[in-house]
């Protein structure tokens, strides 16, 4: 990941892997975060493509849905 990254958060922050993973790494390196209040595939695959989000961190389930 570098500063031109654009981070998708579709973890809740307040877990280990959104915080971590997604939300920390991201402001450590400076990049742009992208948050949902609460995972829906639908809208996650909305913000990728409105925001452009080059990387996310999604446990098995986020994914499978």
């Amino acid at each position: 990941m570098s500063p031109d990254d654009i981070v998708l958060v579709g973890a809740p922050i307040g877990h280990g892997a959104g915080f971590q993973w997604c939300l920390r790494l991201g402001l450590c390196l400076g990049s742009t975060q992208v948050l949902m209040n609460q995972w829906s595939g639908p809208l996650g695959i909305e913000l990728i493509t409105e925001y452009g989000c080059t990387y996310t961190y999604a446990p098995t389930r986020f994914l499978q849905d």
